[in-house]
């Protein structure tokens, strides 16, 4: 999964305590000052080598696992626990946050109006909320966003999409281009509208009042929290 050196930053808050334990769980070299320290400075807090991942015994049932699936595991676990995180995969310069967000600045592209085959292809492919069918009529570009991230003031990129480009950017999550085929460990439900550096926000079609919902990619399998409790509320987040 990881080629490369995967650094980890969190943010401090009520629950670093908890952090600590968890990340000691998957390292138990890493000091808890050290951790500690690490938190309160803003530094890495914990990293994976994939040039150093060896079989673990684990004590709980004596199966062996790859120190990889523990460095996953304690990912999954901090988000679980509400860590703010920034995972940097150095040699593709992945950076994957999650975290309290506030608007920051927008690059827009000039829009126009849709084409009337562009929209009908995607009318026909989805059953779309009409707030969003409204946006795509009118954005047929996309929207680059810059999000501040809370305390650190660090900035990612979220790309919402236009209707140019909606039923293509499917591809890689709900679509293989590659071998032509559906992926079939993706909810079919589950529409892409937006992405920051490949991690996916999306709606989900069968669900009545849209919420919009974001989950970070290259984690083994998808887990999906609740980014906005509405379609409506995204973007106006995004000021589109």
């Amino acid at each position: 999964m990881f080629s490369s050196i995967v650094t980890v930053k969190i943010e401090k808050d009520e629950n670093t305590l908890q952090y600590i334990k968890i990340i000691r769980n998957y390292d138990n070299t890493l000091s808890l000052s050290g951790i500690k320290k690490a938190i309160e400075n803003g530094d890495v807090v914990f990293s994976f080598d994939p040039d150093d991942n060896p079989l673990i015994s684990n004590g709980n049932d004596n199966s062996h696992k790859f120190k990889q699936d523990f460095f996953i595991k304690a990912l999954k676990d901090l988000k679980k626990a509400g860590a703010k995180m920034v995972v940097y995969e150095e040699k593709w310069d992945l950076v994957h946050n999650e975290f309290s967000t506030a608007k920051k600045t927008t690059k827009r592209k000039k829009q126009g109006i849709t084409d009337d085959s562009v929209m009908k292809a995607i009318e026909q492919k989805w059953n779309l909320p009409q707030i969003y069918l409204d946006y795509l009529k009118t954005h047929p570009e996309n929207q680059e966003v810059g999000i501040a991230a809370g305390e650190t003031e660090e900035e990612i990129t979220i790309t919402l999409y236009g209707a140019n480009d909606l039923i293509r950017n499917q591809d890689g999550y709900a679509y293989n281009p590659i071998e032509n085929q559906i992926i079939e460990d993706w909810n079919p439900n589950l529409v892409v509208i937006a992405d920051a550096d490949a991690d996916p926000f999306c709606i989900d079609i069968s669900l009545k009042d849209t919420p919009v919902l974001y989950s970070m990619h290259g984690m083994d399998e998808w887990c999906f929290d609740e980014y906005c409790d509405s379609l409506e509320v995204f973007l106006e987040l995004l000021s589109i």
